[in-house]
């Protein structure tokens, strides 16, 4: 009975542990920007589009790899000293990624990708802003552009 007890405090130590070392900041910063990393990689291997035919296919591959990002950030547990810049980071994320849908869901239904594009300008580009501000205060420079 004693080694059942011992193996269960042992257990629960290592647990502990591992919670309390995957909620450093330095943790966080590490993995956040592996996952960045890995997304502007992603990015960078998407064709830029040759047409206007091929616009919506870009974005369409462009969400993916945003989408991904979004939800494997969303996954990592955050230090309580970093949680205020994380959601508004991710709450910048997705202020973007929802943009991008609706604007590669007018570009298929036949709207004009320029004017599209201009119609968002202004709440992409604060966005962006926003989010790039976040991830700067959180030193995790492999998130913001």
């Amino acid at each position: 009975m004693r080694i059942v007890a011992l193996a269960v405090v042992f257990v629960s130590l290592l647990v502990c542990e591992s919670a309390v070392a995957a909620t450093t900041p330095s943790t966080y910063r590490s993995q956040a920007s592996a996952i960045c990393t890995k997304t502007d990689k992603a990015l960078n291997k998407i064709p830029a589009p040759k047409s206007a035919a091929q616009i919506g296919k870009y974005f369409d591959a462009v969400l993916v790899a945003i989408e991904a990002q979004y939800a494997s950030l969303g996954k990592l547990s955050v230090p309580s000293s970093l949680a205020a810049s994380v959601s508004k980071a991710l709450t910048a994320e997705k202020t973007q990624i929802t943009g991008i849908r609706v604007l590669a869901d007018q570009i298929r239904k036949g709207a004009d990708p320029l004017k599209a594009m201009k119609t968002l300008d202004k709440t992409m580009t604060t966005a962006g802003n926003a989010e790039d501000a976040a991830w700067k205060k959180l030193k995790i420079s492999a998130c913001y552009s």
